[in-house]
This record gives structure tokens, sequence and C-alpha cells, in this order.
């Protein structure tokens, strides 16, 4: 799964995150779990709600949220 949020000038730069079979990481690809805001109010953030089975990535500026699950 590979989720794309385009960069924009209030949200911040461009993001992408990709999970797969192996791996469903905690972070973006290049390693950061937030972007725009601050890191007590992130506009783009990536949480790790159960380590390795269940990640939620949320676009507070259009109020979207991502659930990335892995399924045994």
């Amino acid at each position: 799964v590979t989720v794309i949020i385009k960069g924009h000038d209030v949200c911040g730069s461009e993001r992408t995150y990709e999970a797969s079979t192996e791996a469903l990481p905690k972070a973006f690809v290049d390693g950061t779990t937030w972007s725009g805001g601050s890191v007590h109010h992130p506009y783009i953030e990536v949480q790790e709600v159960h380590p390795g089975e269940y990640v939620i990535i949320t676009v507070s500026y259009i109020k979207a949220t991502v659930a990335v699950r892995k399924i045994k």
C-alpha cells in the first residue's frame, strides 16, 4: 500500500507512506512521523496504534484519516 500526500503551503511538503505484508512502518518513507504545524499539533501525522499491525495517517487540514491494518 502506498499513500502519497501532496505538498501544500499549509500542510508542508509532500509525504509518502509505504507498507507491505512484511512491514507496516511507523513513519513516512523519509523517516518523519509528522509535517506542518508543530509536534503537538501537526497537520499531517503517522501514528502507530499497534506496533507492526495498525497505523493511522491523519491529514487534519482536510479532515482525512487513512487506517492501514495488517490482517493475519
